[in-house]
């Protein structure tokens, strides 16, 4: 099974619940749930717009509140069906 490799932001001043939406994100796609230096690809979720994990900890996908890749969403819902289908076209473009 592929590995997501997630990393979260210490949630100090969350929009979203970030573990819920990493959880969502990783089933939906079919993928495990690991730690961001164990997974085959990476997550970097921040719970705020501040986005203080991407820049130590890059991503080919990256929610910083209800932003996904700089795009806003209007819900954490919305947010993580977004977030799937860039999962989704990554996985793809790599098959």
């Amino acid at each position: 099974m592929t590995r997501l490799g997630v990393k979260l932001c210490g949630n100090c001043n969350p929009e979203i619940n970030s573990m819920s939406a990493a959880r969502k994100i990783a089933a939906d796609i079919g993928m495990q749930l690991v730690p961001y230096d164990e997974g085959d690809i990476t997550l970097t979720v921040s719970g705020c717009i501040s986005s203080c994990v991407y820049e130590k900890y890059p991503s080919p996908v990256q929610i910083q509140g209800l932003m996904v890749n700089g795009t806003r969403c209007a819900s954490q819902k919305e947010l993580v069906e977004r977030a799937i289908e860039e999962y989704r076209r990554i996985i793809h473009d790599c098959t």
